[in-house]
């Protein structure tokens, strides 16, 4: 199953994970290496563990064609079990959105 959601340029997108045990939840861009906090790109990450699950944030602001590319999300626990955003970015010169689809790989 797949979603779609379009955002304006500029706009700040938000992508969810969850895991039902605590870990370590990573973030990772075209299957590299992970990603971390870095405000120059605007990637925030914002992780958390409570008694019975992990959940993490990654924030995505003023988006724009350096955002290109397939988002996903692995707990360190379980690298197998993970989930895939892919965030297409489009030129918006002439007002044109971007789509975000949803890919589960799990």
């Amino acid at each position: 199953m797949s979603r779609h959601k379009r955002v304006r340029a500029g706009s700040i997108v938000v992508l969810k994970c969850k895991a039902d045990n605590q870990t370590t939840i990573r973030w990772y861009l075209n299957s590299t290496l992970p990603l971390d906090n870095d405000a120059n790109r605007g990637v925030y990450v914002i992780s958390y563990v409570d008694e019975s699950e992990a959940t993490s944030h990654l924030q995505l602001s003023d988006v724009s064609r350096r955002h290109n590319g397939r988002y996903s999300c692995r707990s360190l626990q379980d690298a197998s079990d993970n989930d895939t955003i892919v965030l297409t970015v489009r030129d918006n010169r002439q007002g044109d959105l971007f789509t975000m689809s949803s890919v589960n790989n799990a």
